[in-house]
């Protein structure tokens, strides 16, 4: 199982964290007592996110995520770390479990180069065949976008800014409620990231929080790439 952890575009959080998950997404996070929510428009949402992404970026950090998958019939937690170092050192951890066994996947890219770790096999060069691709199926979709006010994050005051996406099927029967929000600090960057997905169909959740740390002292370089063996063919006598 080879999972795909890339720096995310539209939240620029999970800045990886590709996960590919048959049914539907959901994310737990911090419910805010703040009762002065006003709704914003999309626009104003996206230029928050994209302001935070290139601050944050702009400093070396650590991303601590949890991600917990919840069907009718299992509940699987997982547990992400993302180091960043710019402008284009990143190194991720990916641990889950398939099967009641507990494995791990490890990235780390640098510029072009991309190097990975699948369950302690050793490290390898990415190349385009392991590459993996997310698709969204949604055709219906409906947003709602809410600056819902100042929230603690560990002592700090955040701004927190939160979207309500309802995605249906085509036959409109299915339904996805997806619940975003990210905690901005005081300097613009990220303190928090969040989403929670429900389906109606499928009784599937999926709680994720992301939570970033900023360490000047962070570090990243190339691992040490297991080499091919070569053998030798042998003449035909």
């Amino acid at each position: 199982m080879v999972i795909s952890v890339t720096h995310r575009t539209k939240a620029h959080l999970i800045p990886f964290l590709v996960i590919i998950i048959s049914g539907c997404l959901s994310l737990s996070a911090q419910e805010s007592s703040n009762k002065t929510s006003q709704i914003i428009f999309e626009k104003d949402y996206e230029e928050v996110q994209t302001k935070a992404s290139k601050l944050t970026d702009a400093k070396k950090y650590r991303v601590k995520y949890t991600s917990e998958n919840i069907s009718p019939n299992a509940a699987n937690k997982r547990l992400l770390l993302f180091e960043f170092v710019p402008p284009n050192r990143s190194h991720s951890v990916y641990d889950y479990y398939e099967n009641g066994e507990l494995r791990s996947y490890e990235e780390i890219e640098i510029g072009k180069n991309k190097y990975f770790n699948d369950n302690f096999n050793g490290w390898r060069k990415k190349t385009k065949q392991d590459e993996m691709s997310v698709y969204s199926n949604g055709i219906y979709r409906t947003s709602e976008f809410l600056y819902v006010g100042k929230e603690l994050i560990n002592d700090k005051t955040t701004e927190l800014y939160q979207e309500t996406e309802t995605v249906q099927d085509a036959s409109r029967k299915h339904t996805t409620i997806i619940t975003e929000k990210c905690w901005i600090n005081k300097d613009g960057t990220f303190a928090r990231y969040s989403y929670k997905t429900s389906n109606s169909y499928f009784g599937q959740r999926v709680n994720v929080v992301e939570n970033y740390e900023y360490d000047p002292s962070l570090k990243i370089e190339a691992p040490m790439v297991k080499l091919k063996r070569r053998i030798k063919r042998q003449s035909k006598k």
